[in-house]
Parts: structure tokens; C-alpha cells; sequence
């Protein structure tokens, strides 16, 4: 993936993950910015960013959703949690391509 490309994502997580954009917004440009890209992403870095999207995808602030589809559905809380982590690893990988 292009360095620059990259960057694009990694503005965005941390914007997120700062505090300075809301989950609205955060799905918003994570998810389109994702299903739409063009470029080429592979390995494990396309692995975690895949899973973030996964997770975007899957939160919802319906509590009855959550308790009956755990292993799908997730809080904005939990995750906002999981956000540092993926920050982490996919600046990592990104600069280990």
C-alpha cells in the first residue's frame, strides 16, 4: 500500500482515537474510505484494517443487540477501547512495509 494512502487511514484512527472526530463521522469516512479503496492492501495489514472494519461495522448503541449477538454487535464504549490497538498495529505494520 502506498505510504500515502496509508496516512489517509491513520489520520483518520487517530483523529478517532484523539477525541477530535466522532463515531459518526469516524464510520463514515473509515468505512467508505475502506469499501472504496482502490488501492492495493495485503498481508497482515490489510488483516487489522479489515477488522477494524469489522468492528466499525458491527457497533450499534442497541443494548438487546449486543446481549443477544455478543459475538457480533459491540458498544461504541468497548469500541473506542479496542481503537489504541489497532492504531498501534497497523502504524506498525504500515512502516514495516
Amino acid at each position: 500500500m502506498n505510504k500515502f494512502i496509508l496516512d489517509d487511514y491513520l489520520v483518520i484512527i487517530k483523529e478517532f482515537a484523539d477525541g477530535r472526530m466522532d463515531l459518526n463521522s469516524f464510520l463514515d469516512n473509515y468505512l467508505i474510505k475502506f469499501k472504496n479503496e482502490k488501492g492495493v492492501i495485503g498481508g497482515r495489514l490489510y488483516d487489522e484494517m479489515q477488522a477494524l472494519f469489522s468492528d466499525a461495522n458491527s457497533v450499534t448503541h442497541d443494548e438487546s443487540l449486543i446481549s443477544e449477538y455478543p459475538d457480533f454487535y459491540i458498544s461504541e464504549k468497548d469500541f473506542k477501547k479496542k481503537i489504541p490497538g489497532y492504531l498501534s498495529r497497523i502504524t506498525l505494520l504500515g512502516t514495516n512495509r
